[in-house]
């Protein structure tokens, strides 16, 4: 609820209420305090990362370590016509002052997916299990399905089936920006090539991969 003068004048005793000089001085007083309660009070939604927006999201990004600018462009995020992936609702538009090479100023959404990774990857406890559950928890809200497997060869396999990922989540998984990992260990990723399927496997019927005639092949990201 919002801090008012109202509540202060409440508390006067009857026999100042209806002295309309006194209660006006009340009003002054308090109309500070109240206005920095109501700001106080707007700071956690408004720096929610899921409700923060512009500077209000690079400031949880001081506190998270994650900077919106990055240091090498994203290739093959831009929208263009006849390109497979980044057309409409698809590619990002290009904007005055980013390279042409590609993007480096991440917009707010892309901005937010790439942070929720960061503080995965702050808490990591370095096992397949936590790792899982980061990438679930970068693409909660999408039908987007995430799993991960050890391949006991200093490589590992991440595999998102379900809803494709933007290009601009692609672009950010190739950069190494989303999957903590452990140092020496590659990582090989597969995105689902059919928007909404499964990736194909042999022997498996699940959420994430299943057989002839449901799974979608994988493509190599």
């Amino acid at each position: 609820m919002a801090a008012s003068t109202d509540d202060y004048v409440a508390l006067l005793t009857g026999e100042h209420r209806n002295k309309q000089n006194f209660v006006a001085v009340v009003r002054a007083l308090t109309a500070g305090p109240s206005d920095l309660i109501n700001v106080e009070q707007g700071l956690v939604q408004n720096f929610d990362l899921d409700q923060a927006i512009g500077v209000q999201l690079d400031q949880d990004g001081l506190w998270i370590g994650a900077a919106r600018t990055l240091d090498a462009p994203l290739p093959t995020t831009y929208f263009a016509f006849d390109t497979f992936g980044v057309g409409w609702d698809e590619g990002t538009w290009y904007e005055d002052g980013q390279p042409v090479s590609g993007l480096t100023v991440l917009d707010d959404t892309a901005y937010r997916t790439l942070l929720k990774s960061k503080i995965g990857a702050n808490q990591w406890d370095g096992t397949l299990p936590s790792l899982i559950a980061i990438m679930q928890a970068v693409f909660a809200g999408t039908s987007t399905n995430v799993f991960a497997s050890d391949e006991q060869n200093m490589s590992m396999t991440v595999g998102l089936s379900g809803a494709l990922p933007t290009p601009v989540q692609i672009a950010l998984l190739r950069g190494g920006y989303l999957v903590p990992k452990p140092m020496g260990v590659h990582v090989n990723y597969f995105t689902t090539t059919v928007d909404g399927a499964p990736l194909f496997g042999w022997d498996v019927e699940n959420t994430y991969i299943q057989g002839w005639d449901e799974g979608a092949w994988g493509a190599q990201t």
